[in-house]
């Protein structure tokens, strides 16, 4: 099992280009993990959506408010996914993803249709898949809790080969069990298409912004183990990734989310980041 060496100095990565493995790198972020900057605790939503989904332009756009709202503090990760999202001999952009169809079915969100969305996937008042009239206040009850690990990202991009190098940073304020994996994954702004909007006559959009749109999961849908073992409180983790985007992304429109989630326990995402490609 592939995980993260920890030592007092340097930590070596295993990084990955085209979802293959490659070269150890070790790169820490400059500065370190440790900045008189306080580590605060932010939220990843998880928009559920589809371009022939009619209501789901009004959930994207709640979305957005709470990161406009909390810009340091939001990420946003729009997910097209399931019927919705799937192409039409009219409209054949395809912005499904192998890793958001999974989550789609996984969590059951198949069964409940867009829109719907997760916060930092746990659970409020019994559900983990709310609606966008939830996510708000889940948002507020997550950015109310004490960070148990500071995660930090970097990027450095190489225009000719467009392939980018992903510097994660993780220092542990508390004690983990061993169930903690790292999700890497790219996500591009700003993409003009078809959108159904019920809410305007006639409810079809034909350019249409969609914001923060997954495009690929780096490290596979649910990442790669951080360690096999506990963690300890203190404990600092340094990894390296790389992806080539595709041709058709614009490179200074996309970025990098990064997550620490429990896996295969209870999902929860214990921290989230956020880094342009392009600084």
């Amino acid at each position: 099992m592939r995980y993260w060496i920890v030592s007092i100095v340097v930590l070596l990565g295993v990084g990955i280009a085209c979802d293959e493995i490659s070269a150890p790198y070790s790169v820490p972020l400059e500065g370190g993990a440790d900045t008189t900057q306080a580590v605060v605790q932010r939220v990843l939503i998880e928009d559920y959506t589809g371009f022939l989904c009619g209501n789901c332009v009004a959930a994207s756009e709640i979305a957005q408010a709470l990161k406009d709202q909390y810009p340091d503090r939001v990420v946003v990760m729009a997910i097209h996914a399931g019927f919705f999202a799937t192409p039409t001999p009219d409209h054949p952009e395809d912005y499904r993803t192998p890793a958001g169809e999974e989550w789609f079915k996984f969590f059951g969100i198949d069964k409940l249709g867009n829109p719907n969305g997760m916060v930092n996937r746990r659970e409020f008042q019994g559900k983990r898949v709310l609606g966008p009239s939830e996510w708000a206040a889940a948002a507020l009850q997550v950015m109310q809790q004490q960070p148990v690990v500071n995660l930090r990202l970097k990027t450095q991009y190489d225009e000719a080969t467009r392939e980018a190098k992903i510097f994660v940073e993780a220092k542990y304020l508390e004690a983990q069990a061993a169930d903690n994996y790292l999700g890497v994954y790219v996500i591009e702004d700003s993409v003009v298409g078809f959108q159904l909007d019920y809410r305007r006559d006639p409810p079809e959009i034909d350019d249409y912004v969609h914001r923060h749109m997954l495009r690929k999961a780096v490290a596979g849908p649910w990442g790669i183990p951080v360690r096999s073992d506990p963690i300890a409180a203190g404990s600092l983790f340094r990894d390296t990734l790389t992806v080539t985007l595709d041709t058709a992304w614009r490179a200074d429109h996309c970025s990098v989310v990064a997550f620490i989630h429990r896996y295969p326990t209870t999902y929860e995402i214990l921290q989230v980041a956020e880094a342009k490609i392009v600084e």
